[in-house]
Formats: C-alpha cells, sequence, structure tokens
C-alpha cells in the first residue's frame, strides 16, 4: 500500500516514538543475526574465487592473506563496526548529529577522523551505490518504510541505518582494523559487491517483511 495514503497518514500517527525505536531496534537485531550467519559464508566464497584465479593485481594477495589467516579476526571486527555504524546513523536520523566543540579535539583524533571520515566517504559511497544496485526497489521501499517510522518525508540510502552504507563502511572499518593496506580497499570492497549485494538483497526483504508484519508496509 502506497505510503501517502491518508489511511497511511493515520496509522502514521498512531505509531508512538517508543514503538517507533522498538521496531527499529529489532529490524536492526534481525539485520545482524542475518548477516552474523551470512559473512563467512561470503568471505570464504571470495577467498575461493581469489585462489583459483592468477591476478596481476598488487592487491589480490594481500586480499587473501586477510580472508585466510585473518578471517575470524575480520569477522567479529566487521559484526562490530556494523553495530557500532548503525548505532551511529540511527542516532543522528532520530536525535540529530552531536558536534562537538573544536577544543575537544586533538591533533591526534583530527588526524583519525581525516583518515577515517573524510578519506574512507567517497570509498563507502560509491561502493555502497553499486551495491545497492542487486536491489534497487527494495532499498527504495525500504527507505520509504524507514522514513514512515521515523516520521520523516523521506530518506536515502546513507542515512538509513538499515541501508547499504553502513554495512560498506563496516567492511573498511573492519579491513582498517585487520591492518589491511588502504591501497588494497578498492580490491576488496570491488570484490564485496557482487556478494554482499546479493545477500542484502535478501536482507532488506526480510526486513520488509518484518516491518509489513507490524502493519507498516
Amino acid at each position: 500500500e502506497a505510503l501517502d495514503t491518508p489511511k497511511a497518514r493515520d496509522e502514521l500517527a498512531r505509531i508512538t516514538a517508543a514503538q517507533a525505536s522498538a521496531l527499529m531496534k529489532s529490524a536492526l537485531a534481525i539485520s545482524n543475526e542475518l548477516m552474523t550467519v551470512a559473512f563467512p559464508g561470503i568471505c570464504k566464497s571470495i577467498l575461493d574465487e581469489l585462489s583459483g584465479t592468477w591476478d596481476f593485481d598488487v592487491s589480490s594477495p594481500l586480499v587473501q592473506r586477510l580472508l585466510s589467516s585473518k578471517s575470524t579476526e575480520l569477522n567479529h571486527a566487521f559484526l562490530d563496526h556494523l553495530r557500532e555504524a548503525q548505532d551511529q546513523t540511527f542516532h543522528e536520523i532520530t536525535v540529530g548529529r552531536v558536534q562537538l566543540a573544536p577544543a575537544a579535539l586533538d591533533a591526534e583524533t583530527l588526524s583519525l577522523v581525516d583518515s577515517v571520515s573524510v578519506e574512507s566517504n567517497a570509498v563507502v559511497e560509491r561502493h555502497a551505490n553499486k551495491v545497492a544496485g542487486y536491489a534497487d526497489l527494495r532499498w527504495r521501499d525500504l527507505n520509504l518504510v524507514v522514513a514512515y517510522v521515523i516520521g520523516r518525508s523521506s530518506v536515502r540510502n546513507s542515512e538509513n541505518p538499515l541501508g547499504p552504507n553502513v554495512y560498506v563502511r563496516a567492511l573498511v572499518r573492519a579491513a582498517e582494523q585487520c591492518d589491511l593496506h588502504k591501497e588494497a580497499w578498492e580490491f576488496l570492497l570491488t570484490r564485496f559487491e557482487k556478494p554482499l549485494g546479493e545477500e542484502l538483497a535478501r536482507v532488506a526483504q526480510q526486513l520488509l517483511e518484518h516491518f509489513a508484519n507490524h502493519g507498516v508496509d
């Protein structure tokens, strides 16, 4: 059912802030559970593909080493950073961005902000758009549903705590934590695009069903 019908607007008025928060948090928990199960298989499929392919890209052995010798560490780091990215995005979309006073940022913190936030944002956005391309309609529908639940007129993929950007950002942060050289980020993300995009298409579908089961569709 279209979200801009009078019926939908009436239903929106009956969703309290507490109900909206509970709906979103349960959806976040579902997405985490699904990715906890799927991520090791995604990593293995990429490693198997790389191991059976002769690749002259200097990043290939770096990524293979990451996926073989640090697979457990990468898995835990990815899931930790996914929860962090989702929590941060959820906070920003419901409460607003927290602005730190300039005095609170020392040189080391500023350097970290520069390297992680500024440098990786363009990379994350570019690859998240490609990941989203495997389920454009589902992400559009999920953005509409999330906007509906939290009382906003619209939500973009990059603003959605359930959207593809948080997964790609978590992958970049996990790779960095596992000491993958920045020069190999592009290679890693490119290899993840298809399997991650296909898995997130299934995740998005299950989230849409979750919201529909609670009367939001």
